[in-house]
């Protein structure tokens, strides 16, 4: 796991090179008028620093195992938060990824309750004389996280803002085979999993979730379930409503949660993989997103899943293959919600009818012909750097385009960069994470 020192250089990087190519989708885009104001500018701004009681609402400040800092560092797109918790330092990027943080948390709270019954300690104990302590470590290691290790919190849109000339290489990381263990021990692991993925259901956290304190939490009450047997089972069911808030009680989260509970990963994989086989998807573009070792199998099913809602919409293939691009489970995160609120738009806004590819930036069209981009980030900051002149252009112009351009952004945009962007002709809203997210 990363120190603070490395976290802190992290992003202090980040914050240095993340606005380069984000100008580049505007550029190609806006390439006269930026040219013109390139001229003029004078004035840009530095990545600013919030509190968070003013930017959170109090009751999300403080909770029986963690508070937040009062100091928010912001990236120039997202806000970055550092949470002192029970169990460590937590760096967590953007507020959409604190709200799954401080679900995760909640439901670790009433996981650790649990451990203090008389039917915890005598599943656990059940698992003891199972000698099952084997059998446990080897399910953790294959079912945990099928697509590879991932840990710790990592500051990635930023990362995937200032690397989108690089592909992705290399396919799915296999957790390795199952050696000599014999059929009795692969049957605990196939129960393990499915009882893990119906315990996280219970919590309403995602099975497949890159924080490690949850991992561990929900092994231990998963596999006290698994070789408890109804006793324990039973005692998990009758927790009150679960932990946190529900993540959605939408029709479309009700089925991908649906989809997660009930099929493996190698299901989904096959269950996602016709799903894009249907839209239309380039074969070689699906296969790749569905070997991509950043997306775990919740990320897949939901991203894969807000694509296919977009009935009809042209060029889906455009976006999946810049979700290729997710260099670390932020970026894939990222992707993930951009889905959504595409999805979202086009069910409740105004239909799309294409994606269009504008350098490496999935952008859209509506039917009427209006040029629309979804950022879901939590502040823009008009920096030097994201002003940067920049000089020819290999992608699409469609500054001509007479039906309008549109931006919108899941939070604000500062007042020089809401300024800038529109004296390029972009239209500007602001506060869209509520109305376009699930």
């Amino acid at each position: 796991m990363q120190n603070s020192g490395d976290r802190s250089w992290r992003t202090a990087r980040l914050c240095r090179i993340a606005g380069r190519f984000l100008v580049i989708g505007f550029f190609f885009l806006s390439l006269p008028a930026l040219t013109a104001w390139g001229k003029q500018a004078a004035k840009f701004e530095k990545l600013p620093v919030f509190q968070a009681s003013k930017i959170l609402p109090t009751n999300l400040l403080k909770g029986s195992n963690y508070e937040i800092q009062e100091k928010v560092q912001c990236d120039g797109f997202n806000y970055i938060y550092d949470i002192k918790t029970d169990y460590g330092p937590l760096r967590v990027e953007s507020s959409a990824l604190l709200k799954v943080r401080l679900r995760e948390l909640a439901a670790i709270e009433k996981m650790q309750k649990i451990e203090k019954t008389q039917e915890f300690e005598e599943a656990f104990a059940h698992t003891a004389e199972d000698s099952a302590e084997s059998t446990f470590n080897l399910a953790k290691s294959l079912v945990t996280n099928p697509a590879g290790t991932v840990s710790g919190i990592a500051s990635g849109v930023g990362s995937y803002l200032s690397g989108l000339g690089h592909s992705i290489r290399g396919g799915l990381q296999g957790s390795g085979s199952g050696g000599d263990h014999d059929e009795s021990t692969w049957k605990k692991i196939i129960g393990f999993a499915k009882t893990k993925r119906e315990v996280s259901y219970r919590f309403k956290v995602d099975p497949y979730s890159d924080y490690q304190v949850l991992q561990n939490q929900l092994d231990r009450i998963s596999w006290a379930a698994f070789a408890g047997g109804k006793t324990f089972s039973l005692a998990v069911a009758m927790v009150p409503g679960g932990a946190g808030a529900a993540i959605s009680t939408t029709r479309f989260a009700a089925d991908m949660n649906k989809a997660i509970v009930d099929k493996s990963p190698g299901e989904l994989s096959e269950f996602n993989a016709d799903k894009l086989k249907a839209m239309g998807i380039d074969t070689a573009v699906a296969k790749k997103f569905i070997e991509h070792p950043q997306y775990s199998p919740t990320r897949k099913t939901y991203l894969v899943g807000a694509l296919d809602e977009m009935k009809g919409v042209e060029n889906r293939t455009a976006f999946l293959q810049a979700a290729l691009l997710a260099s670390n489970p932020s970026v894939a995160f990222y992707f993930e919600q951009q889905a959504i609120m595409y999805g979202i738009y086009h069910h409740d806004v105004k239909p799309l009818a294409r994606f269009v590819q504008v350098g490496p930036y999935p952008f859209a069209e509506t039917k009427e012909g209006v040029t629309v981009g979804l950022f879901p980030i939590d502040y823009l900051v008009w920096t030097e750097e994201m002003a940067v002149k920049v000089e020819g252009s290999d992608g699409e112009s469609v500054n001509n385009k007479k039906k309008g351009k549109t931006l919108l952004f899941g939070g604000t945009v500062s007042k020089m960069a809401r300024k800038n962007l529109t004296a390029m002709g972009w239209k500007v809203e602001e506060n869209m994470a509520e109305r376009l997210s699930l």
